[in-house]
Formats: structure tokens, C-alpha cells, sequence
């Protein structure tokens, strides 16, 4: 789906830093909850089968917990990223008014077309000209904005994901760094099959 200027407006970036909070906190609880069940686990002194099966339901437990607690924090990140993002395009696109203004030009919010003021003859030719290169300044400023916009959409849809469990926080980290993903490489002939493994 492609974004508007009218989809931009309504972002909220005080709402994607409320997720960014509550999912930093929740990687804090998590983390707390595994130093506290590690911890316990020490301090009980006893032995026989049942110590040993506690140990081990309390260490898988923890790995649990911990995984929980660094995607909870990616995530986290992940939103605040896009959180930052978003407040900067917003701001952009508020200037990008204001400049309209300024030159009586109209933006249509559906396309991003910049449009020159219906009483245009009105003006002298000189201001004509420097009105009608605006609106050319102005589509190419509101093209890049809304190119940045699809990239902090990504962004966000990755930190949504990540929080549904559909992205691993390897793989949002990997979205975040816009960076092409990593391709397998072909194995030289005669390679060990534990090394082709890895």
C-alpha cells in the first residue's frame, strides 16, 4: 500500500514511544524475573532427583525468560526507531506547508501533486516564475518525503511483527539496518559437511 500525505498526518509518534516503553519494560521485568529464579535456585540447598529436575525445569525457565526479554528489547528499540522517524517526517511535511503557504501553492493530500494558485496571472512574471519553481521544488521535496515515509512504515510494520512473534530479533535488527539481507554462499568443492552446516 502506498502512503499518503493524509496517512502521515495521522501518525502518532507519542503512540509508537508508548510501545517503545511498555516493551522496555517488559524486557526489565523479564530479565528481573530470570535473575530472581537464578538466584532462588542457588540459594535452596538440597540434592536427589527432585534438586536435579528443578535445576533443569528452572534453567529452561530462565533461557525462556531471557529470549523473551531480549525481544522484548529489540522490539523496544525497533519502535523507537520508528518513532524518531516518524516525528521527523511529520516535522518535514509541517514545513513543506508552511512553504506552500508561503508561495499560495496547494498540496493535494491523496497524490502529493503541488499545484500553482488559481489567480497565478494575477502575479508579475517574475514572481510566476519563482512560484511555478517552487512547485516543482516542493513535489521533489514531497517525492523524497514520501519515499522516507514507506521506509519508517517498514520499519514499524518490522517492530509490529517482531512483537507478534513473526521476526526474530535478528531478522528486525537486519530489516532496521536497511542493509540487503545476507546470502548464502556456495561451498568450495571438497568442503566439510559440519563446515557447510554452520
Amino acid at each position: 500500500m502506498t502512503l499518503t500525505l493524509a496517512d502521515i498526518e495521522r501518525w502518532d509518534p507519542a503512540a509508537i514511544a508508548a510501545v517503545f516503553d511498555a516493551a522496555i519494560k517488559r524486557s526489565y521485568g523479564a530479565h528481573t524475573a530470570s535473575a530472581a529464579l537464578g538466584e532462588t535456585m542457588r540459594l535452596l540447598d538440597f540434592g536427589g532427583d527432585a534438586a536435579e529436575a528443578a535445576r533443569a525445569a528452572t534453567h529452561r525457565t530462565t533461557l525462556i525468560l531471557d529470549t523473551h526479554a531480549d525481544a522484548c528489547e529489540t522490539v523496544g528499540h525497533a519502535a523507537a526507531k520508528s518513532a524518531e522517524e516518524v516525528a521527523a517526517i511529520k516535522l518535514r511535511l509541517q514545513t513543506i506547508r508552511g512553504t506552500a503557504r508561503d508561495f499560495h501553492l496547494t498540496i493535494d493530500n491523496a497524490t502529493g501533486a503541488v499545484s500553482p494558485p488559481t489567480n497565478l496571472l494575477s502575479f508579475s512574471p517574475g514572481d510566476q516564475r519563482v512560484i511555478v519553481d517552487e512547485a516543482v521544488r516542493l513535489t521533489e521535496s514531497i517525492n523524497r518525503l514520501l519515499a522516507d515515509a514507506e521506509c519508517a512504515d517498514e520499519d514499524l510494520a518490522a517492530a509490529i511483527r517482531g512483537a507478534d512473534g513473526d521476526l526474530s530479533p535478528e531478522q528486525i535488527n537486519a530489516h532496521l539496518s536497511h542493509e540487503p539481507p545476507k546470502m548464502p554462499q556456495v561451498p568450495p568443492p571438497g568442503s566439510d559437511p559440519e563446515t557447510v552446516k554452520k
